[in-house]
């Protein structure tokens, strides 16, 4: 818990709520393991959300001009995301953010589940380490 109102409050000044966090974050990482644009339901399944909460919010990113969504050329009804440069900026500086976050709470603060459902795992924040940087 402690986590959670901590990251909460780490990521409002940048008017972004932890499950956009993760959906963005998703995406990077999405994009990063396959080389290019991603389908909505590989980023439901790199943060571990169901596929109508990560429509909701990939529309929302969008329209703030974090994710870039454009018609799969073979399936109209399918969109191809990736991160914008603008998102990227923001994921770094909310990673940046959460790595302090983690850091003050302590070892052991920030357990696999903390993330949230599907959580990236050790190191999630690092966007260096995925080649995201």
């Amino acid at each position: 818990m402690a986590w959670q109102r901590a990251a909460h409050q780490a990521l409002s000044p940048l008017d972004l709520t932890h499950a956009q966090f993760l959906v963005l974050l998703g995406t990077a990482i999405a994009t990063a393991e396959q080389g290019g644009a991603v389908m909505q339901q590989d980023i439901a399944d790199a943060v571990g959300l169901d596929k109508c909460t990560t429509s909701v919010l990939v529309r929302k990113l969008g329209v703030a001009g974090l994710l870039d969504r454009n018609i799969n050329g073979v399936d109209d009804r399918k969109l191809r995301i990736f991160v914008t440069r603008e998102g990227r900026r923001l994921l770094d500086r909310a990673c940046t953010l959460l790595d302090e976050v983690a850091a003050s709470l302590g070892p052991g603060a920030l357990e696999l589940g903390a993330l949230g459902p599907g959580a990236l795992g050790p190191g999630a924040l690092e966007l260096g380490a995925l080649g995201l940087d």
